[in-house]
């Protein structure tokens, strides 16, 4: 399901909250990267149109 994203969803940065001691995956922070990329992409192409 395709949901409109709305200006609101840009303004606050992607977090993790995770307690200091945890160990993250490489491929984690790339896949959470490349969603936030994305995620600004598609909204800046719908301030565009």
């Amino acid at each position: 399901m395709k949901r409109k994203i709305e200006k609101a969803d840009m303004l606050e940065p992607l977090t993790l909250d995770l307690p200091e001691d945890t160990y993250i995956d490489e491929e984690i922070i790339k896949d959470f990267l490349n969603i936030q990329q994305r995620l600004t992409k598609e909204y800046l192409s719908t301030i565009k149109n």
